[in-house]
C-alpha cells in the first residue's frame, strides 16, 4: 500500500486530534483522566487504525481497519457532544471540530465504498 501519511483522510485525522486538544486545554482538571482522555483516546484511534489498515495486504483488512476508525470517529463525535453540554470548552472550537469530526466520517464511509469496487 501507499504511504498512510499521504493520505488526506489520516492528515484530517491528524488535525482533529490537534483541534479536539486545543478545544478541550481549558477544561476542568478533575476531567484530565475522564472525558479528556477519551477524547484523546478515540481521536488517536482514528489515525492510528488508517495508518494500520494501509499496511496490510487485503482491502478486506484495510476495510475492517477503517471501520474501526469509522467507529472511534463516531465514539469521538458522542465525547465532543458531552463535553459541549457541559459548557467545559470554548463553544465555537467545539462546533469546528464536529465540522471537522463529520467530514472525517465522510471521507472513511467513502474510502470503505472504494475499497468495496
Amino acid at each position: 500500500m501507499s504511504d498512510f501519511k499521504k493520505l488526506l483522510v489520516w492528515r484530517n485525522g491528524m488535525d482533529i486530534i490537534v483541534e479536539a486538544l486545543t478545544a478541550l486545554q481549558d477544561f476542568p482538571d478533575d476531567e484530565q483522566f475522564g472525558l479528556k482522555f477519551q477524547v484523546l483516546r478515540t481521536a488517536v484511534s482514528i489515525t492510528s487504525s488508517i495508518a494500520e489498515g494501509n499496511e496490510l495486504i487485503s482491502a478486506g483488512e484495510y476495510k475492517r481497519h477503517l471501520e474501526i476508525a469509522l467507529n472511534a470517529a463516531h465514539e469521538l463525535e458522542i465525547h465532543i457532544l458531552i463535553a459541549q453540554n457541559l459548557k467545559g470548552a470554548d463553544e465555537m472550537l467545539m462546533q469546528s471540530l464536529l465540522k471537522m469530526i463529520n467530514e472525517e466520517q465522510h471521507m472513511i464511509v467513502s474510502f470503505i465504498d472504494r475499497l468495496r469496487t
